[in-house]
Order: structure tokens, then C-alpha cells, then sequence
């Protein structure tokens, strides 16, 4: 019985603490507040292809007119477009004329949006 009652405090007290290191359940704004909106699997995917800017709700949320269809595109999809690491031809820093934006490719502290540093 002992035994017992010690393997129940431990789980419950692995539980509560797995609670605490939990995010928040609270919203990030009320659904009538565009605040609350978030950026489609298709704008993510249109942005990494193209450049695309993307585009939120800006009205209340409002329930969908037709019931749930096919996607165009899948996470599958969007990660064939997300860049990787690329050590051999990534360029670094001092690869791009100063000033310049360019995002990062390599592993070795110049990965993503970095500023050039050439000089000439």
C-alpha cells in the first residue's frame, strides 16, 4: 500500500510540474479582436515561394460558410520551400556588399537575416 501511495505523489508530482513549464491557455486577444488572427498554411507557403506578404482576417472572426475542404498545400510543402543549411555555398557576411540583407544559410552563427560587410 505504501509502495502505491509513493508511485501516485510522484506522478502527480511530475504532472504538476510538466503543468508549469506548460504556455499560456489564454487567447491572445478576444476573437472579435484582429489581434487574435493568424496567418494561413497557404500565406506561410506563398511566402517562402515568392515573397509574398501575407494576409490576416482583419474583421471579427466569423464561422466558415462551407464546411472544411482540401488544402493547397501541406507542412510537407511549406518545408520544400523553408531554406536549410548550406555550409559549402551560404554565403557569410563578408560575402555581401555592406549594407546589404541577405539570409543566412550557414550553421556557424550566420543563420538568417544577416547584413553584408564587404566593403568593395
Amino acid at each position: 500500500m505504501k509502495t502505491r501511495t509513493w508511485v501516485i505523489a510522484v506522478v502527480l508530482a511530475v504532472m504538476m510540474a510538466g503543468a508549469a513549464f506548460a504556455g499560456s491557455l489564454e487567447a491572445p486577444a478576444a476573437p472579435e479582436d484582429p489581434a487574435s488572427a493568424m496567418f494561413t498554411l497557404e500565406s506561410v507557403y506563398q511566402r517562402l515561394a515568392n515573397g509574398a506578404p501575407g494576409v490576416k482576417r482583419v474583421g471579427p472572426f466569423a464561422e466558415p460558410g462551407a464546411a472544411p475542404g482540401a488544402t493547397t498545400h501541406t507542412l510537407n510543402d511549406v518545408m520544400s520551400k523553408a531554406p536549410a543549411v548550406d555550409n559549402v555555398n551560404g554565403a557569410k557576411p563578408e560575402d555581401v556588399k555592406a549594407g546589404k540583407t541577405f539570409w543566412g544559410l550557414r550553421n556557424d552563427g550566420t543563420w538568417g537575416l544577416q547584413t553584408g560587410t564587404r566593403t568593395n
